[in-house]
């Protein structure tokens, strides 16, 4: 369990692996937390280099790999099992057959996922595996290193471009939304900070001319429909049922219309948040703890939220939290200078970047799918070479 104070004046603190460091594609141990171990703990949950670990339970249950770094001194949590294999078996053998029934469904058969899935030690220990002879777990682990390793590269190579076709994407909404769309035009100094000069024609205003941080909250519980973010989206929530069932939590909603645009303004010295920024696509209710920008008469909304899906990708939004946890406010939000183009100008540019991301994303979406059909061959190439389909020796 975990132990975040001393027993004893021996217990010494540890790095230790829990259930988001195991992953079927490796084991992360660059960032991991620290408890307090007792000397003969360590010696009973310390790992080492070649060790199998698996996931014991909720969403990560079976997920299973090798530990192919050598750490010193580092625990498991006990939502962690640790595999080492006798001399009739090879771990990486043991590994790749789990790693294949576990992807087939074999956890979910086994144990209730109605609540939350416990691949326990006396389940793990109960699963056959079939056993050919050490020579030929040899040959087979030889042979699946290396046709995984080809496709691991291949699946990176396809990764990098989607990453790269993100960036792609990132800058051209940057700048059309901050220089507009001639690359002739005449520029301007500015007085805005993070914005040096934008064409000679624009204006500037501060933003609250241009948004409102007023809103309501579901008091009344007028809206039943409530929204959360995903990816640079606002999507429903699962159906939120009769009112009186979720009144005492969904009274505190903000109310958000059509239009208005949100920030995720929490939390904002984690980078692992990406897209903070997303547009109500209809009335609805969300929890209090993000922004809620609402465009006053004649404002375009669709510029401006591409202008700050562009702030984002800059990391604009992180100078302007405030406190401990660094989070971020309308009342700070309101303060920044913003560029104003003409109305018409707006439109086209919006035009331009919905026209240019669609392009993109059809060629993300392209890549996506190869990556899924790679790694499902890779996991049929897996099962048929340790139940025997694929002869390799």
């Amino acid at each position: 369990m975990l132990q975040g104070e001393t027993k004893n004046e021996t217990d010494t603190l540890f790095p230790y692996i829990c259930a988001k460091d195991v992953h079927f594609d490796g084991i992360d141990v660059s960032d991991l937390k620290t408890m307090y171990f007792s000397q003969s703990e360590m010696e009973q949950y310390g790992v080492l280099k070649g060790d199998m670990l698996i996931v014991e339970g909720g969403a990560g249950a079976g997920n299973c790999s090798i530990l192919r770094e050598e750490v010193k001194k580092t625990g498991i949590q006990n939502s962690i099992m640790i595999v080492r294999s006798n001399d009739d078996a090879l771990n990486d053998y043991i590994c790749y057959f789990m790693s294949s029934i576990v992807r087939k469904g074999y956890v979910d058969f086994i144990t209730n996922v109605a609540t939350i899935p416990h691949f326990t030690k006396e389940k793990v220990s109960r699963t056959n595996i079939p056993l050919p002879p050490l020579s030929e777990q040899h040959s087979i682990v030889s042979y699946l290193d290396d046709k995984c390793g080809k496709i691991d590269k291949m699946l990176e190579g396809k990764q990098k471009q989607i990453e790269l076709l993100a960036e792609i994407k990132q800058r051209i909404i940057a700048d059309a939304v901050t220089r507009g769309l001639n690359p002739d035009v005449k520029m301007k100094a500015t007085n805005i900070p993070w914005l040096p000069e934008i064409p000679e024609h624009w204006e500037e205003q501060r933003m609250a001319t241009l948004f409102t941080g007023d809103i309501e909250v579901n008091k009344d519980f007028e809206y039943k429909r409530a929204f959360k973010f995903n990816y640079g989206q606002l999507v429903s929530k699962n159906e939120i049922g009769e009112p009186e069932d979720y009144r005492e939590v969904y009274v505190k909603y903000s109310k958000i219309k059509q239009g208005d645009i949100l920030v995720n303004g929490l939390n904002l010295n984690y980078d692992f948040i990406s897209q903070r920024v997303a547009c109500a696509p209809s009335d609805g209710i969300i929890t209090s703890a993000y922004v809620v920008c609402r465009p006053r008469k004649d404002v375009n909304y669709e510029y401006y939220t591409y202008l700050f899906k562009g702030m984002d990708s800059m990391k604009l939004f992180h100078g302007m939290g405030t406190g401990i946890r660094l989070t971020l406010s309308f009342k700070e939000m309101k303060k920044q200078i913003l560029p104003i183009p003409p109305h018409s100008e707006q439109h086209d540019i919006v035009s331009y970047i919905k026209e240019r991301s669609a392009k993109i994303d059809i060629l993300t979406s392209k890549l996506q799918q190869e990556i899924e059909s790679i790694k499902e061959y890779k996991q049929r190439l897996i099962s048929d070479v340790v139940t025997g389909q694929i002869k390799v020796c």
